[in-house]
């Protein structure tokens, strides 16, 4: 479809792969598009100027006749990215966690001699984590947790939810959020409280869809 609208630019794999971004131009309106995807499909986003939002939009509609595309709401999304273990800012990303406790480690290098807020991070990783970042399964059939619920063990509150929704792909209940750090391992038996009742949950390897990121490159 893309490449139906933008024949100047090669959407392959090879010549566009995962995570690069690059100038195109879709009919006469230029765009940048990113191949990044927030639902752990094989996707695209694309960053238009406003006055070219009708054409582009028009364009591309017209030419996902031929494909059957369909439009898709924001609670779609919200599922999805939650089976990838996507993070949302403001929700599984907030000032009151570090990197560490948020799992996002990999993208600290305290080597580096310099850089805003290192101090701060070298004392939080000599102190450890006081909370981790997990996934879980909730069985429960009824309803998703609400960011905020707690999360329970052994009778008293150890954690709280940052998000949470059923995953349509995967078949699951899901609630992501924070624990106490000897509680984060995988196979982890927590409860956590949906509309005032406890439910089983158990913490889990992220992502639970395509762990091998093979549906955002195909």
């Amino acid at each position: 479809m893309l490449q139906a609208v933008a024949p100047a630019t090669d959407w392959s794999q090879a010549a566009f792969p995962w995570l690069s971004v690059r100038p195109v131009r879709i009919g006469l309106a230029p765009v940048v598009a990113m191949s990044v995807s927030f639902s752990g499909e094989l996707a695209w986003e694309l960053h238009i100027a406003n006055e070219n939002l009708l054409l582009v939009h028009g364009l591309l509609e017209q030419a996902g006749e031929d494909h059957g595309m369909q439009p898709f709401g924001l609670l779609a999304t919200e599922s999805m990215r939650i089976e990838k273990g996507y993070r949302g800012w403001k929700a599984d990303l907030v000032t009151e966690y570090t990197p560490f406790e948020s799992a996002l480690d990999r993208f600290v290098q305290l080597e580096k001699p310099q850089f805003p807020g290192r101090e701060a991070l070298v004392d939080a990783h000599a102190d450890g984590p006081q909370r981790m970042f997990v996934s879980m399964t909730v069985e429960c059939a009824g309803a998703s947790p609400h960011p905020g619920d707690s999360i329970y063990a052994g009778g008293a509150v150890r954690g709280t939810v940052s998000s949470a929704d059923y995953g349509h792909r995967v078949g699951a209940n899901i609630a992501m959020g924070f624990v106490r750090p000897d509680m984060a391992a995988p196979g982890t038996a927590l409860e956590v409280e949906i509309v005032g009742q406890r439910y089983p949950a158990t913490v889990v390897e992220q992502p639970l869809y395509d762990p091998v990121n093979e549906r955002v490159k195909a």
